[in-house]
């Protein structure tokens, strides 16, 4: 997106923001109070981006300071937090087109999200109530494409998937 992550500031990727954030404060109070952002304090605030995205310009926006780590739901925050640069955006928001590291069709944050038309999905939920983003009907998987990936991943992973351990 065009939505600067804070890179070329004192607080690179604990910052996001946009010039067309006027708010900043009504910004970080509406997803402040999401269930997104448990764990998380959203602090109001205007940065201006020295490189990158918006060099030079005024972004308002959150600097976002974890409070209790075992609550953070970065998936969902980070989508709650498109949906509102979307909202209060219209047509200055934008996605990022191709290319996008190694693919030359796909729009990146389909890449990213690993799904087609990611923004429209994220734009129709419903963050009011908790979302599970790690539930992958949400994103329009099937329960056989489900169980195909578990499989396949279960032959690679390394790691535990142990969700009591950090």
């Amino acid at each position: 997106t065009n939505i600067s992550e804070g890179r070329g500031t004192a607080f690179p990727f604990q910052q996001i923001g946009a010039p067309w954030v006027s708010d900043p404060e009504k910004f970080c109070k509406k997803i402040g109070n999401l269930p997104a952002a448990e764990g998380v304090f959203l602090r109001p605030t205007y940065f201006q981006p020295t490189s990158g995205k918006w060099a030079g310009s005024v972004c308002g926006g959150a600097h976002l300071m974890v409070q209790d780590v075992s609550r953070v739901r970065s998936v969902a925050l980070a989508c709650a937090f498109i949906q509102e640069f979307f909202e209060l955006g219209g047509d200055q928001a934008t996605l990022k087109a191709p290319p996008y590291e190694y693919e030359y069709t796909k729009n990146p944050l389909d890449m990213i999200v690993g799904v087609s038309d990611a923004l429209s999905i994220i734009r129709n939920l419903d963050f009011t109530q908790p979302v599970d983003t790690s539930d992958p009907s949400l994103w329009g998987s099937t329960p056989g494409a489900q169980q195909a990936f578990q499989e396949r991943r279960e032959q690679v992973r390394l790691y535990s998937m142990d969700k009591n351990r950090l």
